[in-house]
């Protein structure tokens, strides 16, 4: 799968809504790695994410190291301020999630 959308509900304070991230594969060394990178908008803002995984055979399966990184802009930035880390932190394991239900 080379694109994909993914949806991410997001929110601080009164600001809310759905973050619609457009995912794009840049970067496969299959069957080892796949980095992504994505843009999209949120509540009066912008967002920009890369996600990526490593795979490395364990005994009884595969072991997958998730890596990702979200930047916002706009208003939302403006507004939350310092309480954007813990929340990209958190929209990034979303994202993880996401990308990991796509790929199934």
């Amino acid at each position: 799968m080379t694109h994909f959308t993914v949806k991410v509900n997001v929110g601080i304070a009164y600001i809310k809504g759905v973050a619609e991230v457009k995912m794009e594969l840049v970067q496969a060394d299959r069957p080892k790695r796949a980095q992504y990178k994505g843009q999209g908008s949120v509540a009066g803002g912008n967002v920009s994410f890369t996600a990526g995984f490593d795979l490395s055979p364990v005994e009884g399966g595969t072991k997958v190291v998730w890596q990702g990184e979200a930047q916002i802009f706009g208003r939302l930035m403006s507004v939350a301020g310092g309480l954007l880390e813990p929340l990209g932190k958190k929209n990034v394991q979303k994202l993880i999630d996401g990308l990991q239900a796509a790929l199934k």
